[in-house]
C-alpha cells in the first residue's frame, strides 16, 4: 500500500471513532467509500502492471496465490457403490490406510540392520 492509502486508512479509523462516539455516520461513510475506491484503484494498477510486465514469474506467483482453494475429498467408490457420506468416506480411508501400513510379521518398526542402505547420487 502506498503512503496515501495508509494515511486514508488512518483517517477512516479516526472517522469511525468519531462516528461511534457521536452517532453521526455520514462523514464516516464518505471517508469509507474514498478508501475503498483508492484500494480498488491501487489493486487494479498493480494487477495491470503485473500482467503487462515482461517477467512471467511474478504474474504466475500472484495468480497461484489468488487461486488457492480447498478441494473436497470424495465421493469415493467402494466396489460398485458410491460413498458420499463423510463418516463412511472416513471409514473407507481408515480401512484402506490401516491395511497398507500394518507392521510386517508383528514388528512395529524396522531395526537398522533390516533397513536398506541409501545410496547418494553424485
Amino acid at each position: 500500500m502506498t503512503r496515501e492509502i495508509m494515511a486514508a486508512v488512518r483517517r477512516k479509523k479516526r472517522a469511525w471513532k468519531m462516528a461511534k462516539s457521536t452517532g453521526r455516520m455520514d462523514e464516516y461513510k464518505v471517508v469509507d467509500m474514498q478508501v475503498k475506491k483508492m484500494i480498488c484503484r491501487a489493486k487494479s494498477r498493480f494487477e495491470k502492471r503485473l500482467a503487462e510486465g515482461g517477467n512471467s514469474k511474478p504474474f504466475y506467483s500472484y495468480i497461484k496465490k489468488k487461486c488457492k482453494g480447498r478441494t473436497a475429498v470424495g465421493p469415493l467408490r467402494d466396489g460398485d457403490r458410491v460413498v458420499e457420506d463423510n463418516m463412511e468416506m472416513a471409514g473407507l480411508l481408515n480401512t484402506f490406510f490401516s491395511s497398507v501400513f500394518t507392521p510386517a510379521q508383528g514388528k512395529a518398526t524396522m531395526t537398522p540392520e533390516e533397513e536398506t542402505p541409501r545410496t547418494h547420487m553424485p
